[in-house]
């Protein structure tokens, strides 16, 4: 089943179990993936996942933000209150964007991984971490056995395997 039907399907569920606040958070991510489908066509489950993928960054974005500011769990003042549900719902919406999302290698899982590859030895020769980072990730797309990752994630392997 694809993503859009997964979506599709749990927007009905949330609708009949009266999960407003889920419902309402995948419609804007289906809305976001029809548009760009509208000017783009059919768009790749992996395009899909990348929506959901900028939703989320912009909600950990908004996340620590509204952490920053300072408040007290024993504030009755109305605007602190404010604040600490905000949290409580972009934490919400964080957990409903990772279920959409697969699950890619940490930095660490990258750098234990080519550390016993041969793709080792052709990071260290590469010219530049730009092309170290290009083999890298030409490696895993052509491997996708071995997982998935993100390009932020390669990089910060590829600048510790280099040293």
């Amino acid at each position: 089943m694809s993503i859009k039907e997964q979506i599709s399907n749990r927007i009905k569920e949330c609708m009949k179990s009266g999960n407003s606040f889920e419902r309402d958070t995948l419609k804007t991510v289906l809305g976001e993936i029809q548009s760009k489908e509208a000017s783009k066509g059919e768009m790749s489950e992996e395009a899909c996942e990348k929506v959901f993928r900028k939703f989320k960054q912009g909600s950990e974005e908004n996340l620590e933000y509204l952490k920053g500011r300072n408040i007290s769990k024993l504030s009755t003042d109305i605007e602190d209150i404010k604040v600490r549900y905000n949290i409580e719902g972009v934490e919400k919406e964080i957990a409903i964007y990772d279920q959409y999302i697969s699950q890619t290698m940490s930095v660490e899982e990258i750098v234990d991984f080519l550390g016993e590859t041969a793709v080792a030895e052709d990071i260290n020769e590469a010219k530049s971490d730009g092309q170290a980072v290009g083999i890298v990730m030409k490696f895993f797309n052509g491997n996708p056995e071995f997982g998935k990752v993100q390009g932020k994630d390669v990089t910060e392997a590829v600048k510790i395997l280099r040293g």
